[in-house]
């Protein structure tokens, strides 16, 4: 407890607008939502989300029922959007942005030079891009990463995986203080019916690269009649192409993605690499079996409770379909999915890195103003 009389000092804490722009749902803006919406950053700073003009749906105004200032607005998607939401939220940025003491930019970027002194802080998702520059390498996004690693003062990494990848290919980001933060689940209720009328198979995300959407199909190919008793549905990603008319999309909300989670069979999720891996955890919090791969952050997410392979190993992948759609999964393995998932919640991330938060702030030796 303070001292009668002494001062207590609440630091203010600036999130960006890079993350809201051009996402509208999921990604890394969701994870900035879901750790503000949490409670325990804005309960400990005082918090400012710029989100400037952005396409997030998210319902960012609600966030300033946890004292959170929110300055921003939704405007409609619309050709070379991107490039123009940049450039206007970085002149607002240049002439609204007052002195902060610790700013966390929400997505890659080069460092607030009108922000004097301020700690910057960035999180580090994954190093698909450095790990697979062929199939997923995004030139200006590894620069940008680069520099904005290089430039921070602290690091968050959402799992101990990412982190040791950093540091292999980022050597310069192992000096940087940094914290591991598990990113959490936040399931909803998902009441009534099917969305789909048969039994299906679900794969969520997009259905290209490293994601391994053909190691699937192929898989899914060799099955026969058993196969036949169950569809394959997707939720997300680009519309179906002329090549994926067996298939079955839907798209949405997060009601649309817990519906389909509680409904199906099982989830698929057969990537070559994650840098944490939300849908299977997603799935457990549902109750909904998983096989995926045993490579990157997945083993240290899902753990012994999902159906691990080899990726892109068809054959493997086509036993474990086999094993998991002939063994109906059972209420106490579905009580014990959703256990391991409840360990993992939005309220522990924001209590992890507001801590993290803290510990740079008081290491921080220039004066903040």
């Amino acid at each position: 407890m303070a001292a009668k009389g002494a001062t207590v000092t609440i630091h203010r804490v600036l999130y960006t607008s890079r993350s809201f722009e051009i996402c509208e749902y999921g990604g890394v803006n969701r994870y900035f939502y879901e750790m503000l919406r949490a409670g325990p950053i804005a309960e400990r700073f005082s918090v400012t989300l710029f989100a400037g003009l952005h396409l997030c749906r998210y319902p960012l105004a609600e966030l300033r029922k946890k004292g959170i200032r929110v300055y921003g607005k939704r405007v409609p998607r619309f050709h070379g959007i991107g490039r123009l939401l940049r450039t206007a939220n970085s002149a607002m940025e240049r002439m609204l942005v007052p002195r902060f003491d610790l700013v966390h930019q929400t997505f890659y970027a080069a460092r607030f030079p009108y922000v004097r002194n301020a700690i910057h802080v960035t999180t580090v998702h994954d190093m698909i891009g450095e790990i697979f520059p062929g199939r997923m390498g995004d030139p200006l996004q590894a620069a940008l990463k680069a520099e904005s690693v290089g430039n921070a003062d602290g690091i968050v990494f959402d799992s101990e995986s990412t982190r040791k990848d950093c540091f292999r290919l980022l050597p310069s980001s192992a000096a940087v203080p940094n914290k591991v933060v598990h990113l959490g689940v936040a399931p909803r209720p998902a009441h009534g019916s099917s969305l789909h009328t048969r039994p299906y198979i679900l794969f969520v995300g997009e259905r290209r690269g490293y994601k391994n959407f053909e190691v699937l199909r192929k898989a899914y190919a060799t099955l026969g009649e058993l196969g036949r008793q169950f569809d394959l549905v997707c939720f997300g990603g680009l519309p179906l192409g002329p090549d994926e008319r067996d298939l079955t999309r839907y798209h949405g909300d997060d009601d649309v993605a817990a519906a389909l989670y509680r409904h199906a069979t099982c989830l698929v999720y057969p990537s070559d690499y994650e840098g944490f891996g939300l849908p299977p955890l997603e799935a457990f919090a549902y109750g909904c079996p998983v096989v995926t791969t045993n490579v990157s952050s997945m083993p240290e997410i899902v753990g012994a409770k999902a159906t691990m392979v080899s990726p892109g190993d068809v054959g493997a992948l086509s036993e474990a379909l086999v094993k998991v759609l002939s063994s109906p999964v059972t209420s106490a393995q579905r009580v014990a999915l959703e256990a391991h998932a409840a360990a993992f919640t939005w309220e522990l991330a924001a209590y992890e890195t507001a801590a993290f938060y803290s510990e740079l702030l008081a290491k921080r030796k220039l004066p903040f103003r």
